[in-house]
């Protein structure tokens, strides 16, 4: 009965689609506005059929329901709670639906407030989001569908999948189930799928503004208006998303890192830096009435992304532990993303007159110009976009390589550090340079004598700091000097605003003054994860020991003592940890617990790692090899030690919750004072 809602809410909600997609056609050739109404409850009603087939697969799951193939490869009798509901996710074919269900969930948000008779996008808009959530439909019900099951034929015994009985077949249904892979059995992987799904979903509904204002009215940017609250979500989601996936790498992988530049984290990390580079042009545009070009080809550029990210991850293209592997879907997503690019590209090629801008250049020499928020605001996409570039090169080497010349070139971390990395420094020092200068006129005297002071005081800070710890190199200290100048004109800007504000004489903060200051904690979360980063990139100490018992070693000025061993077995297999106490100073810091678990159905092991954290560093311990189970062997373990690692995870949240206050200013239309917009 539930397998049999679940088929026919999938199937309703795909012809659904399609009759709103015919429904609206109508209703523009016919100038019908009973069409398009007709056309908009098309789009309401996809979010509660599509609720029913997800809560459906959902029972499936938590009852344990083994017949059904999806249920008996994701979950066992042993599985928590949670871990049987972020199985929704956890195989192809639920993702699929669970993707479909959240974007009809956005639909309906959408639809809802949408007037069909008064908004002259929504037509083109609809169509174009209904014609994407019925090709994933399709995938999930006729390609890759959840709800298969197995089925005993009464002569042989074989079992066979199918979603419905015929002839002879009896229901096979095995006792218990194979369980989530081992290595996705973590809090980060309840989160980090579905925040990047709500990160990706998001820019379809952006994309689907651009698209319909590009064919509707070029001239027109009203689009953006619209699209603000999307881009600033979809933005929100995909750094969410991105920083979980690194949590993930870092508490389960066990190899003392945080990001390895797997192709399919690249893949997820392009759409982001592609929407960053949006909003600052929006932001340009805004304030000076140009950056319109920017605007429309990175707001598409941004959707293709989205659309080459799932291909990546679905389509058996690279391998990895973040992707699914090869299967029927691939050869459709193939033509969805030739699709998408053709798309994109006939949209930029007719639409080309919508890319003017609506205000005359200022009258400045090229050195003036250069001294323009607008020049950096431009430096900082280019170099957004040039990072992209490299990363998806990245990508695409192996494959290019395997095909013109039949040996697949191997792509590295080196790489993706070589290439990004001077890219990233860059980016941050304009990051730093964007809150000393002026829309539409450059420095003034005042501001070169603070520029100076702020470098001046950054420098002598570095080389007083390199002194002490003995920094080898000068990449480092450049490095930090670059960090320490952005975090010294952030505080100079937010400071000068505070005056600014506070002799105006008002007493209620202004929205627009509020938005200032969001955005400006979204770049001081950006400094701090910058800090993290500089610390395990730089400073990282890695030091393979071998332990017995109550035996003490010193490493990177840490005192380590095996005080003990366990093994256990349990119904999944069996269990080594062990237990290790941190001193420095002979004080106890903290005591450890990294261990390995042996899943016996996957035949698989996993690492989990024991890491002490403090604001000055993490000490991290994965236990690599054990001469036997017995309480007094000897144990081997990697030991690193990770600098200010800690700021990484605290910049993360400080950029969220920056991200957020943006996300509900957007909601409201606000009025920018004065004192904002000089800034």
């Amino acid at each position: 009965m539930i397998v049999t809602l679940g088929y026919a809410s999938m199937l309703f909600a795909f012809f659904a689609a399609v009759y709103g997609i015919l429904a609206i056609i109508i209703g523009q050739v016919s100038h019908s506005k009973v069409w398009l109404r007709s056309g908009k409850q098309a789009c309401l009603v996809l979010f509660p059929l599509l609720s029913v087939a997800t809560g459906a697969l959902l029972t499936l799951l938590i009852r344990n329901d083994y017949q059904v193939d999806y249920v008996f490869k994701t979950v066992n009798n042993f599985q928590p709670l949670y871990l049987k509901i972020s199985a929704l996710w956890g195989k192809q074919s639920g993702s699929l639906l669970f993707w479909s269900w959240l974007f009809s969930l956005f639909l309906f948000i959408w639809a809802l407030r949408t007037d069909p008779e008064k908004d002259r996008l929504f037509p083109t808009a609809a169509i174009f989001l209904l014609a994407n959530l019925a090709f994933t439909s399709v995938l999930h019900i006729w390609i890759d569908n959840p709800f298969v099951r197995y089925w005993q034929t009464g002569d042989f015994g074989t079992a066979i999948l199918s979603i419905f009985p015929a002839g002879t077949k009896i229901p096979e249904i095995p006792s218990d189930g194979m369980g989530m892979n081992p290595l996705l059995r973590h809090f980060g992987m309840v989160y980090h799928p579905p925040a990047l799904y709500l990160g990706f979903i998001a820019v379809f509904f952006s994309a689907a503004f651009e698209i319909s204002g590009l064919i509707h009215s070029p001239s027109d940017d009203s689009w953006m208006k619209k699209a603000r609250p999307w881009t600033i979500f979809t933005w929100i989601f995909l750094a969410v998303g991105l920083i979980l996936g690194s949590r993930w790498a870092y508490d389960v992988l066990g190899w003392g890192g945080y990001w390895g530049w797997d192709p399919v984290e690249v893949g997820a990390l392009i759409p982001f830096l592609l929407m960053t580079a949006y909003l600052h042009a929006v932001i340009g545009h805004h304030a000076t009435g140009r950056f319109r070009r920017w605007a429309s080809v990175l707001s598409l550029l941004t959707y293709g992304s989205i659309v080459f990210a799932v291909f990546v991850t679905r389509s058996g293209l690279i391998s990895s532990v973040h992707a699914f592997s090869a299967s029927p879907v691939s050869s459709f997503l193939s033509v969805y993303l030739a699709a998408t690019l053709l798309l994109i590209v006939i949209l930029l090629l007719t639409r080309r007159q919508a890319f003017k801008e609506t205000e005359k250049e200022t009258e400045l020499s090229f050195a003036e110009k250069l001294q323009t928020k607008e020049s950096l605001f431009t430096a900082g996409i280019l170099l957004l976009c040039i990072i992209s570039v490299f990363c998806l090169w990245g990508i695409l080497l192996p494959t290019i390589s395997e095909l013109i010349s039949g040996t697949q070139i191997t792509i590295g971390v080196d790489y993706y550090e070589k290439s990004t990395g001077p890219l990233f420094a860059l980016l941050l020092l304009v990051m730093g340079l964007i809150p000393l200068t002026n829309w539409k006129k450059p420095l003034s005297r005042k501001q070169w004598i603070t520029f100076g002071i702020l470098a001046l005081v950054a420098a002598i800070s570095v080389l007083a700091f390199r002194t002490i710890n003995n920094l080898p190199g000068i990449l480092l200290p450049v490095v930090l000097w670059v960090l320490l100048f952005s975090v010294l004109t952030v505080l100079y800007a937010w400071g000068s605003t505070v005056i600014a504000n506070s002799r105006s004489g008002s007493k209620k903060a202004s929205p627009g003054l509020i938005r200032f200051f969001a955005s400006y904690l979204v770049h001081a979360g950006i400094i701090l994860m910058a800090f993290g980063i500089i610390g395990i990139e730089f400073l990282q100490i890695e030091e393979p020991v071998k332990l017995i018992p109550n035996e003490s070693l010193s490493v990177a000025g840490f005192d380590l003592t095996l005080t003990g061993s366990e093994a256990a077995w349990t119904d999944e297999g069996d269990t080594l940890a062990t237990t290790v106490e941190i001193h420095q100073n002979g004080k106890l810091l903290g005591t450890v617990r990294p261990h390995q678990n042996y899943y016996t159905t996957y035949c698989q092991q996993t690492t989990i790692p024991g890491v002490h954290s403090s604001l000055s560093g993490d000490v991290y311990l994965i236990m690599t090899g054990s001469q036997s189970s017995s309480p007094d062997a000897e144990r081997t373990f990697t030991v690193f030690y990770n600098p200010w690692v800690t700021w990484l995870w605290i910049g993360s949240i400080v950029l969220c919750l920056g991200g957020l206050l943006l996300f509900f200013g957007s909601l409201r239309k606000p009025k920018v004072s004065a004192n904002v917009a000089a800034n």
